[in-house]
């Protein structure tokens, strides 16, 4: 629709080694979606970063712009993040916008002083479940994680998280790790392992 619009996101990223068991729940149980390529070009300021470490080393950003291209779509993302008063990462206020041509974007975002930090290539297939989106991302040199995102609603973030675990409960157990970061980070922090 080329709209401009803001969503809360709430989401849980898990890692599961009963990989095959929640993907058959979901054949069965939800309204599958898509299945598509997708490249996320993370930008950042070459001046006045937006990423920093935090006291583990950790990359992190209190502002993510992202250029998501799949599908034949282009679109324009900036999260913006929340942070409790230890900075640990809440949820993130997401705008979001299509654009037509990636090339004359990145090169606006260029000669702004921006330059890609981090590319993010997945093969995602993605469900609808009750109030969830459910997403099956294969990370290239990560591997396979499930991100269950809350539909927007009208719920403060802990009462979507809790739904979200419950969800997660009642499908996998504790058959489940979280995956702290996101997938911008995880990259980083595996290109510097290679180094």
């Amino acid at each position: 629709n080329g709209g401009f619009y803001m969503a809360q996101e709430i989401e849980l990223r898990i890692q599961t080694k009963k990989e095959e068991l929640f993907l058959t729940w979901l054949k069965e149980n939800a309204l599958f979606k898509s299945d598509i390529q997708q490249i996320d070009y993370y930008l950042d300021r070459t001046k006045e970063p937006y990423f920093y470490f935090d006291s583990n080393k950790k990359l992190q950003s209190d502002y993510w712009l992202r250029i998501r291209t799949g599908n034949g779509s282009c679109v324009l993302c900036l999260k913006k993040v929340h942070r409790d008063e230890n900075k640990n990462y809440l949820y993130s206020d997401e705008y979001e916008t299509e654009i037509s041509n990636l090339e004359n974007t990145l090169k606006i975002y260029e000669n702004l002083g921006y330059y890609k930090a981090i590319t993010v290539k997945k093969h995602r297939k993605e469900w609808e479940c009750q109030d969830f989106i459910i997403a099956y991302d294969c990370i290239e040199n990560l591997g396979n994680f499930f991100e269950i995102e809350l539909k927007p609603s009208n719920i403060s973030y802990d009462e979507g998280k809790l739904k979200i675990e419950q969800f997660l409960y009642s499908v996998l157990g504790k058959e489940y790790v979280l995956s702290k970061g996101g997938y911008p980070s995880l990259i980083y922090s595996w290109n510097q392992s290679k180094l």
